[in-house]
């Protein structure tokens, strides 16, 4: 045992002793190797978390069908929860533009002057359910309606790191709010607003996107890319068009 913990310190010493010296000839590559080793032990963790979950759901599964389904109490509890969503269903419009940092809020989306004179760079639509919120991108004016329809997709990511020079900070945390299907996200546009209303971060003109999804595939995103949600936590990785800059 001993000898064991005494051969675990020895190759910890010899590794700390050997990136000491590639750090003295080296320094750029010595914090290339440093950032990658991270970033694999990551993706290890999320890949052990998600076949932990795995194993849980597949647990519950199990116990659940043990259980009957044609429990009237169980029925009347779930018309009750339905109601209940319905009834606390809340709309609103939030329309933003980068140059000068401007939103606008409005919970009165019919026949809205304001909204009909003005241009917007980006535009929700966020509803609130039962303490849940969700937002809703949209493309043009035309899709703001009181009852669109906004369908929950399982989370795509599991990690999104925002780097920007030697600054590096996760921000997938609050997105599990725009996960739509059909959403447009993390274009310089949605960067910009998002990052600043969540994290207190202004967006340089320089960033990338370091991501993990939740089949532990890792990408990167540049500037002038984004992502389509489509169902099923499928997704697209696009690039902008130069019409559309």
């Amino acid at each position: 045992m001993w000898n064991y913990l005494y051969y675990l310190a020895s190759v910890g010493a010899l590794s700390t002793i050997g990136y000491g010296l590639l750090y003295c000839y080296d320094r750029r590559m010595a914090e290339d190797l440093a950032t990658q080793v991270s970033w694999n032990s990551v993706r290890a963790y999320h890949k052990i978390n998600l076949e932990i979950n795995n194993l849980k759901r597949l647990y519950i599964q199990k116990t659940r069908t043990r259980t009957s389904l044609s429990d009237d109490d169980d029925e009347k509890q779930e018309e009750y929860a339905i109601t209940l969503e319905e009834d606390t269903k809340n709309i609103e419009f939030i329309g933003y533009n980068t140059k000068d940092n401007t939103t606008y809020k409005s919970y009165n989306i019919v026949n809205n002057d304001y909204i009909n004179d003005n241009n917007f760079e980006l535009m929700f639509l966020k509803k609130t359910e039962n303490d849940n919120i969700l937002y809703k991108r949209l493309n043009d004016k035309g899709e703001i309606d009181i009852n669109i329809k906004m369908k929950k997709i399982d989370k795509p990511f599991i990690q999104i790191e925002l780097c920007q020079g030697e600054m590096k900070q996760s921000i997938h945390k609050n997105l599990e709010f725009f996960y739509i299907e059909g959403n447009r996200l993390l274009d310089e546009s949605f960067l910009n607003w998002y990052v600043r209303r969540f994290y207190s971060i202004l967006l340089e003109d320089e960033y990338s996107l370091r991501i993990i999804d939740s089949d532990i595939n890792m990408f990167n995103i540049v500037k002038g890319q984004f992502v389509n949600l489509n169902e099923n936590k499928k997704y697209e990785v696009k690039s902008i068009n130069a019409d559309e800059k």
